[in-house]
């Protein structure tokens, strides 16, 4: 792949879309890389930058001879296929986060309040009791890490120590962490107890700005005819 590319075979996105496939962690992750290895990536991304040369030689060229009296019609046009390169751009730049998100694995953080459940949903989640779920307030301290495929993607899914006020020294130092990491995370699961009540506002305000978010209610089963509010 290294002569490849010194000769011209394959360019800079096309040797790094090989790493990502031999690296691939999933079916949807060596997807994406075959597709930018085919060059589709590389292509569009030089149409588009053909496109904004010759808008950029227009522009020049309106601000440099205005005597020509172009007429409004033609300033017009150009802005109006800047736009459209413009919305081309975004749609590249939107396609190559999810690439990436593909590549690396969705970062998900699970938080909650003691005692909502979020150990036991990690442990649904992976088929298999990795985190240790007990009555007990406070019984996760540390971060707990694990490794999930679903539907084709790579999730690292992150247990967290329960988000409250008063809590002891190391318990304190869990909750600092808990909130370090969801500052890393891509995605929230903030997890509900349905029997307690937890509202939803409390846990959302302490989230990163921007940082999507799902509400995931536990313990339904001992809520008749419970209804997310």
């Amino acid at each position: 792949s290294e002569r490849a590319f010194h000769h011209g075979k394959l360019d800079l996105a096309q040797a790094e879309a090989l790493a990502d496939l031999i690296a691939a962690g999933s079916r949807r992750a060596a997807q994406a890389a075959l597709r930018s290895l085919s060059g589709v990536f590389s292509r569009r991304c030089e149409a588009l930058a053909e496109r904004l040369l010759m808008l950029r030689v227009e522009a020049e060229a309106l601000i440099d001879f205005p005597e020509e009296e172009l007429g409004p019609t033609v300033g017009a046009a150009l802005a109006e296929r800047l736009a459209l390169a413009r919305g081309e751009l975004e749609r590249l730049l939107g396609e190559a986060r999810i690439g990436r998100r593909l590549r690396d694995g969705l970062h998900v953080v699970l938080l909650g309040r003691p005692n909502a459940g979020k150990s036991s949903l990690l442990n649904a989640l992976l088929g298999e009791e990795r985190a240790i779920v007990t009555p007990i307030p406070g019984t996760t301290r540390d971060l707990l890490r694990e490794a999930l495929e679903l539907d084709g993607l790579s999730l690292t899914l992150v247990d967290t120590a329960g988000l409250r006020e008063r809590a002891g020294a190391v318990e304190a130092e869990g909750i600092r962490r808990a909130r370090e990491e969801a500052a890393r995370a891509d995605l929230a699961l903030l997890v509900l107890d349905a029997e307690r009540g937890d509202a939803a506002e409390p846990l959302a305000a302490e989230l990163p700005p921007g940082l999507p978010a799902l509400r995931v209610y536990t313990k339904v089963d001992l809520v008749p005819g419970f209804r997310p509010p």
